[in-house]
């Protein structure tokens, strides 16, 4: 999902933050990844960076917060626990990481004193609907390009992605529009960033577009 910054970018990388314990206990540290993050002052200022980056991610999505948190848990078990030990790894991950949630971050938490690679940034997690068409897939669907409000295709009505080649596909439906914080922020993003390419990731429904009992991540593609 995420195009994570090389070797030789996290080799380049200076900290001049001051040193920060990790955000858990090292004391009870147990796994190799906890003993590794614990093991080295750069890996505990990161994880201590990003336990504050996602706690104020988890207030700035408001309806959207449920998905984040689940996304969260994925990160941790898929990406950063596969390192292992192995501290360049943990660095990656942990620097893509800190991108993807860096565009929800207001100026007094952003951090400062490090560049963080380029990377899709989240603006917005759209929850489950409360009366969703069942899905039965479990396979991701992601889609790049221009956000738009789809008015002419009546099977796409809503807030869609569509790319530079190919039909727009729906990610919220016109009748599932409504007071979300985070529907808001993409109605924002349609009209307020007509050029900007996005991404929208979630999973594949039953007809092939995006599933919408499931959750639905959007993100800010970098600029070229």
């Amino acid at each position: 999902m995420i195009r994570i910054a090389s070797a030789l970018f996290i080799a380049a990388v200076t900290f001049c933050a001051p040193a920060l314990s990790a955000s858990f206990d090292c004391a009870k540290a147990k796994t190799p990844v906890e003993k590794a993050i614990c093991g080295d002052t750069k890996l505990s200022q990161l994880d201590s960076d990003l336990d504050r980056y996602y706690s104020v991610a988890i207030e700035a999505l408001k309806d959207g917060a449920s998905c984040l948190k689940s996304d969260e848990r994925n990160w941790v078990k898929t990406q950063r626990d596969n390192c292992g030990a192995k501290v360049d790894c943990l660095m990656t991950s942990y620097l893509g990481r800190l991108a993807t949630l860096d565009g929800l971050q207001p100026g007094a938490s952003a951090i400062k004193y490090i560049e963080l690679p380029a990377a899709p940034s989240l603006i917005a997690a759209i929850a489950p609907e409360s009366e969703p068409a069942p899905s039965h897939s479990k396979k991701t669907l992601e889609m790049r390009g221009q956000l738009i409000h789809e008015a002419r295709d009546q099977n796409n009505m809503g807030y869609a992605v569509k790319p530079a080649k190919g039909a727009a596909r729906a990610f919220v439906f016109d009748m599932s529009i409504g007071n979300s914080a985070n529907h808001q922020i993409v109605a924002d993003a349609i009209e307020q960033e007509p050029n900007s390419r996005f991404m929208v990731r979630g999973t594949v429904a039953d007809d092939g577009g995006f599933a919408d009992d499931k959750c639905r991540f959007v993100y800010r593609l970098p600029a070229n």
